[in-house]
């Protein structure tokens, strides 16, 4: 993929990178999220190091694959119809994918886990982009489980000051 992202300069004389210069610099491997582009038919054009980590999958093998390689099989139909209605910014779609939502991932072992994600679509040289920053928030729906059995644990009588205000039966860390 070229040109994603063009800094320009704000003085004169200063350098200008191209996108193509950032993504060959690996600068999208720095990125703790994984992110994905997409075309609008939803085949993967980009897949950073973050996603490899997270899906357990190499660029190799998913560039030009559905994007829905990456979802639970039960979720792939209706996300494809999603995917081209918001690229085309049809219907609902086009509104609901643009924001950060729950979703669930699922790795190459078929292991299946809750993610983030938001979508963005853009126009590069004539075609339709399709990005998606997806966050794996396992670590945290297990902080909230535990959150809420501790609530169940000690009761409603049982809550913890904070500055004169209550937060209900918060882990201890």
């Amino acid at each position: 993929m070229k040109n994603i992202a063009v800094l320009m300069p704000l003085s004169t004389g200063a350098p200008t990178i191209s996108g193509e210069a950032l993504l060959s610099g690996d600068v999208l491997a720095l990125i703790a999220d994984s992110v994905i582009c997409a075309d609008e038919s939803g085949r993967i054009l980009f897949f950073n190091k973050a996603a490899e980590h997270a899906f357990g999958y190499r660029d190799s093998e998913v560039i030009g694959q559905h994007v829905e390689m990456l979802l639970p099989q039960r979720h792939r139909t209706a996300h494809a119809i999603e995917v081209r209605s918001f690229a085309s910014g049809e219907g609902t779609a086009s509104r609901l994918m643009g924001h950060r939502r729950e979703v669930c991932g699922r790795q190459k072992n078929g292991k299946e886990f809750p993610a983030e994600a938001a979508v963005s679509r853009e126009s590069v040289n004539g075609s339709t982009v399709l990005t998606v920053i997806v966050r794996d928030i396992t670590e945290r729906k297990a902080l909230e489980k535990e959150r809420e059995a501790n609530c169940k644990r000690a009761g409603p009588s049982h809550q913890k000051r904070f500055f004169g205000g209550q937060f209900p039966c918060l882990p201890d860390r």
